[in-house]
């Protein structure tokens, strides 16, 4: 397992899983012999080739989805635009960092909505990072106060009943992103120089940067002429 880790290591963003993920695949897919380069760094052959087979098939749909001169990969290098896909695609699924103690205690937390709506479906969670994320929580100043992740599942703790709430395949989320496409619900608060999105992420904002969010978030929701019902949003 160590040596594994250690092999795997040269592909590890700190601020992303997501982008140790694209690391990963885009080496697989430029090595000379894919299967030799699987063996080496302790990775699936099968898994990386079905991701392969998946990804030409989702560029064939979207070749011929209205717009085929397009070039739909011309931004796969920039992290700021893969993070927003996957946010808006990952949307609610957001935990915030505390810290506590002066800095020296960190939790996380989290808090469920009913699928489909913006209603919260009980108070915040207390989840942990797992061990298999390869994101780092330093004690310094922190990237961002969100952090974006893909599976959360409960882990039996040793020795007794209950069950911890563990978070996996996480990224640092900037604000600006969660402000853009995450949530339902996004209720812009003039006077108190915030934005509150699905009543519990709480992110400052100046009041005119607030009204030209609201316009730039409008607009993505006329993409192609279509009126998306995803967002709320409450003056």
């Amino acid at each position: 397992a160590n040596v594994a880790k250690a092999k795997q290591a040269t592909f590890r963003d700190e601020k992303s899983d997501f982008s140790t993920l694209v690391a990963v695949y885009n080496s697989f897919s430029a090595a000379k012999d894919p299967y030799a380069f699987c063996r080496e760094h302790y990775l699936s052959y099968v898994a990386l080739r079905e991701i392969s087979d998946a990804r030409t098939h989702y560029q064939d749909l979207l070749r011929g989805w209205r717009r085929p001169n397009i070039d739909w990969n011309e931004n796969n290098m920039d992290d700021n635009i893969l993070l927003s896909v996957v946010a808006a695609g990952l949307s609610p699924q957001v935990a915030r960092i505390d810290r506590l103690a002066g800095g020296q205690k960190t939790e996380l937390w989290y808090r469920p909505t009913l699928f489909g709506t913006s209603n919260a479906v009980s108070q915040e969670q207390l989840v942990s990072l797992h061990n298999s994320s390869g994101l780092k929580l330093p004690k310094g100043p922190l990237p961002s106060r969100w952090l974006l992740f893909f599976e959360k599942f409960g882990v039996q703790q040793y020795g007794g009943s209950s069950k911890r709430l563990s978070v996996r395949t996480v990224a640092y989320v900037p604000s600006i992103v969660l402000s853009l496409v995450v949530g339902r619900d996004v209720s812009i608060r003039h006077l108190e120089r915030r934005i509150l999105i699905d009543g519990w992420m709480s992110i400052p904002i100046a009041a005119q940067s607030a009204i030209l969010l609201r316009a730039i978030r409008e607009l993505i929701n006329r993409l192609d002429g279509t009126e998306s019902n995803n967002d709320m949003l409450k003056a």
